[in-house]
């Protein structure tokens, strides 16, 4: 995020000029939700692949999922919506459902339980020809947890 902040936040800026919604895949951290915040993003999706692996291996996932737990209380406390995601399962998605005080509004998974597909992908070329950029908006069906 932070290598890449100038042509990331060119691109929200322009898809926000628009009227389009952005959100940032960012790792549980201070300062990625720091920078989505001046960025400019609508929202962030918190990297859960660490703790997902950790969770199905039966490791101790305990500080990762503090790390979950902690930024996504901060994103939430710098005007982000917050999003959490990759690698989740029925069971992981259930144990990050408990940090419900942080109001992370979608759960993001490949666990087909869950019922997650890919509504609509659109494609949008930057000024430059060899930037293509691609937003995949997920229509989200969630089993009962």
């Amino acid at each position: 995020l932070k290598k890449n902040y100038s042509k990331i936040k060119s691109i929200v800026l322009l898809l926000k000029k628009n009227k389009i919604r952005t959100s940032l895949f960012i790792e549980p951290n201070f300062n990625d939700a720091d920078l989505s915040t001046k960025i400019g993003t609508d929202s962030v999706e918190l990297h859960t692949g660490k703790f997902c692996n950790l969770f199905n291996q039966r490791k101790n996932f305990l500080k990762e999922f503090n790390r979950i737990k902690e930024s996504s209380y901060y994103a939430k406390t710098k005007g982000l919506e917050v999003h959490a995601g990759h690698g989740l399962t029925y069971q992981s998605a259930k144990k990050i459902m408990k940090i419900k005080w942080a109001n992370i509004t979608d759960y993001n998974t490949v666990d087909f339980s869950c019922l997650n597909y890919s509504a609509l992908s659109v494609f949008v070329w930057n000024s430059r020809p060899y930037s293509l950029f691609c937003f995949c908006i997920s229509a989200n069906i969630y089993g009962v947890f």
